[in-house]
């Protein structure tokens, strides 16, 4: 069990997308990648979210 919240996915990469919002300037472009297997695919939706 990992208490993520309400909001898994999201949650999973929230922590990466503060940290990329910092440098000024902001990066334009965002890559996703994940292993073919439902723990690497949950915080994949949850970075396409964010993006």
């Amino acid at each position: 069990m990992i208490p993520t919240g309400p909001d898994p996915n999201a949650a999973l990469t929230d922590g990466f997308f503060e940290l990329v919002a910092q440098p000024n300037p902001r990066p334009t472009t965002v890559a996703l990648f994940s292993a073919d297997a439902e723990f690497s695919r949950n915080p994949v939706l949850g970075a396409r979210a964010h993006a």
